[in-house]
């Protein structure tokens, strides 16, 4: 709801595009969490303590790797609100959500993925809306005068706002396949949570399809296909999905023709795209390149917050890369080798932590559910968590959200 909410207040209303208001709107987020772990207490609550135990371990150790490294690059050069940005996503919110968890009480992850499958839905249903109105048209159009939407393409405009409103569906694509195997999972409950499932995961390829990027398709169907494997359930359950998604669809053709014909429009723009472009192999690989090269050059880093995006609009009023484009040789360059490793750290012991708890979790659907925690943070730790402040903000929103749950569901096979 924050990340929405922010979107439509930093695009739509005076005074949140630029100034003390965009602060607050970026940082709405982390600001929800501190009333939280004020409001949770002092005192872990009873049972929830050795839950919390086995990831701890894990985040304090990459606290200190992350550290440690960061004060090295810091050496060289230090970019201060960059440095802000990047540490926010690697110390404060682990900190913080580590402090969070054994404190407060049990989060409904049924509540928690039916808002999120919802507010995808209109995300999608928004931006295909958006993709094919004209640049000037209000819904494109933004509170400042000076802010202009990116492009345009042949199927329509491409982002409709800033680089951060791109990024912005393609987090929200993420969350919303995410929110649809967390229902797809409880079967049991009826029909409500496999439509709002089948919802959430129907926007989610709308989002997609609305960025105009070819990634957060491929990440759809990737977080899918892990989240099934072994699991003849979550194949039925995926087939139930496929059988409604196409009803779902053929009837939007009937009732909505124009909101299909946009979709089916920026499909072909996407497919276009990637049988034209020279740089699929790439986008696929080229992290991995970047990675060797910054660790080769900046084994110790050169930089923290150098690479943020908006530590460099700060120190010199452009919104440009520097450098590197991918994930992980950024961190490398802010943070040197002993960062990165502690990032690996980081992700891992979440998602192990959350494999723990799914081995000692009786009902099947609830191990269902915490494998689409796992999925989620795994697929979005490797492209969004350190230079999306939404990104990280949803991984450790959905580790507190499973850990939490004690996922006391009707146990019953998905049939």
């Amino acid at each position: 709801m924050a990340n929405v909410l922010e979107g439509a207040f930093r695009k739509w209303v005076p005074g949140f595009s630029s100034g003390i208001g965009q602060i607050v709107a970026y940082f709405s987020k982390d600001i929800f969490m501190i009333i939280a772990a004020i409001m949770a207490g002092s005192q872990p609550r009873r049972g929830s303590f050795k839950l919390w135990k086995h990831c701890e371990s894990w985040i304090r150790l990459a606290c200190f790797l992350i550290a440690v490294g960061a004060l090295t690059a810091a050496v060289t050069d230090i970019n201060l609100a960059g440095a802000i940005l990047t540490l926010r996503p690697l110390i404060f919110l682990p900190l913080l959500v580590l402090w969070i968890g054994p404190r407060m009480g049990e989060i409904s992850i049924l509540k928690f993925a039916q808002v999120a499958a919802i507010l995808c839905f209109a995300n999608g249903f928004l931006g295909l809306v958006q993709s094919g109105l004209p640049g000037s048209h209000v819904l494109n159009r933004y509170a400042t005068d000076d802010i202009k939407y990116i492009a345009e393409m042949g199927a329509g405009v491409r982002a409709t706002g800033t680089f951060s409103y791109l990024t912005g569906l393609t987090i929200m694509s993420s969350m919303g396949i995410w929110a649809g195997m967390v229902l797809l999972s409880v079967r049991s409950r009826g029909w409500k949570p496999l439509a709002l499932g089948v919802a959430g995961i129907l926007g989610a390829f709308a989002c997609a399809v609305s960025s105009g990027s070819r990634s957060p398709i491929v990440i759809g169907f990737a977080m899918l296909f892990i989240w099934t494997l072994g699991s003849a359930q979550a194949w039925k359950a995926i087939w139930r999905m496929a059988c409604l998604s196409l009803f779902a669809l053929l009837l939007s053709i009937l009732i909505l023709p124009s909101v299909a014909e946009r979709f089916h429009a920026m499909g072909d723009g996407l497919i276009d795209r990637f049988e034209n472009s020279d740089s699929n192999t790439h986008r696929a690989f080229g992290q991995w390149e970047e990675v060797y090269h910054a660790a080769s050059f900046h084994p110790f880093g050169r930089n923290l917050g150098g690479l943020q995006v908006g530590g460099h609009y700060a120190s010199t009023g452009r919104m440009d890369l520097v450098d590197y484009e991918s994930q992980f040789p950024r961190i490398i360059a802010e943070t040197g080798i002993l960062g990165f490793v502690g990032f690996i750290v980081l992700v891992a012991g979440m998602i192990l932590a959350l494999e723990l708890y799914r081995t000692q979790t009786r009902d099947h659907g609830g191990r269902l559910a915490i494998r689409a925690g796992q999925v989620l943070i795994g697929g979005l730790s490797y492209s969004s968590m350190v230079y999306n402040h939404t990104g990280s903000s949803f991984i450790f929103l959905v580790l507190l959200v499973s850990l939490s749950n004690k996922f006391s569901w009707r146990k019953r096979r998905l049939t």
